[in-house]
């Protein structure tokens, strides 16, 4: 009979168990012995298992065993950062609900930080330096775990962590000074998966701007003015890193030539015994033509070697018999000498046949002793040093025609 009637108290949610016992037993429940919830509320229950008044209303409903309200469930979130870039120490900032004591910042990896809550927070900031993590994508979590053992883990973000700056080079296809025309391409290599802007310049002049990470780069040399150019390629990141990068120095001609070279003895300084006595000096020539206003003429040697070397430049036979327009010194392995007529010292320009003199090309015969051809002429400044002893040498001619 108790059974029955404590089933039908369970359907009705009755409190009084007289009608079906009879005070004659009440005073052998104990009141208030345990709980039990039932569709949101639970419930004094005695001993004897009959319901009492209200013990609680619950705000999360009842536990799967009927026993007592749910606990307020366990809440987190990373609110900062947003999915993204991020490098050197970021802030992270996790929201969260309920009895909260401690809280742990996850990656793939394992924890990146821990931090105890205080009681009654709902927020919480930590700082990673990311310095310490590898460049790439990371997967960032919060865990957070109440005082009864409970725990919650938020929703994961993806970030993206780039702590270091773009690398990149110029391939080798063009040597030091290698003559271009018409358009002419080099490969590039370069690392950077967040590459924001990429460009190619030439003495503040930019030959390309793109935020791909091509692999060559295409000149159409006919955009740049004939002359030596040394380029340059910027490249900054979405996070702001930022690099400079020396590519090749080239020589670009498209209104003028390569012009051949003969040398006299040879393409090689030898100092004999003699020296003192003998001619021990290289000459070099090559024909002159008309129209030139500038000219590029460039030697290289062994910069190994240790010589110390003088390069001239002129118009007839050699610096004796002819005009010398430039002279250059070095022992790094090459003398450039780039010279445009306008550039001649005055007292040079006096000199020239009285014709010339205000003309902005050079003079030009077909006397190779005078304005037929121009020289390069090649000595070694200290003989001495020596003797009985070879260098090979190269030189280079470049003239660019007035339009």
């Amino acid at each position: 009979m108790r059974l029955a009637c404590y089933g039908l108290l369970l359907g009705a949610l009755a409190f009084s168990t007289a009608a079906c016992f009879g005070d004659e037993l009440a005073d052998e429940c104990v009141s208030h012995d345990s709980t039990y919830c039932h569709e949101g509320v639970t419930y004094w229950s005695n001993s004897c298992g009959d319901l009492e008044e209200i013990a609680e209303t619950c705000q999360h409903g009842c536990s799967a065993d009927h026993s007592a309200c749910l606990e307020a469930p366990l809440f987190c979130q990373i609110v900062s950062p947003a999915a993204g870039l991020v490098h050197d120490t970021i802030r992270v900032d996790i929201v969260f609900t309920g009895p909260i004591t401690h809280l742990w910042l996850l990656d793939q990896t394992g924890t990146l930080g821990e931090t105890s809550v205080t009681s009654g927070s709902t927020t919480a900031t930590m700082n990673i330096d990311t310095t310490d993590l590898l460049d790439g994508s990371i997967t960032l979590e919060a865990l957070v775990e109440a005082e009864d053992g409970r725990q919650a883990q938020s929703d994961p973000i993806q970030l993206q962590v780039d702590n270091t700056a773009p690398v990149a080079s110029f391939g080798s296809e063009w040597a030091r000074l290698e003559v271009l025309s018409g358009t002419a391409t080099i490969s590039l290599s370069i690392q950077e998966s967040n590459l924001e802007s990429l460009r190619i310049t030439s003495a503040g002049q930019e030959l390309l701007e793109t935020s791909e990470a091509l692999d060559e780069f295409a000149w159409d040399t006919a955009g740049a003015p004939d002359g030596i150019h040394s380029l340059k390629m910027e490249l900054t990141d979405r996070v702001g890193h930022s690099i400079e990068v020396d590519g090749p120095t080239v020589v670009v001609v498209n209104q003028g030539q390569e012009a051949a070279v003969t040398y006299s003895p040879g393409a090689e300084l030898t100092i004999p015994e003699n020296w003192q006595n003998v001619e021990h000096h290289v000459r070099t020539s090559t024909a002159s033509q008309p129209g030139i206003k500038r000219i590029i003429s460039w030697i290289t040697w062994d910069a190994a070697e240790e010589w110390n070397i003088e390069y001239a430049v002129g118009q007839g036979l050699c610096p004796h018999r002819g005009i010398r327009y430039q002279a250059i010194e070095s022992t790094s392995g090459e003398i450039l000498i780039d010279l445009a007529r306008a550039d001649l010292d005055p007292g040079i320009v006096t000199s020239l046949p009285e014709a010339d003199q205000n003309s902005y090309v050079f003079p030009h015969n077909n006397d190779p002793r005078t304005f037929g051809a121009f020289f390069g002429h090649v000595a070694v400044v200290d003989p001495a040093e020596h003797v009985n002893q070879s260098l090979p040498i190269e030189v280079h001619y470049v003239f660019l025609y007035a339009n």
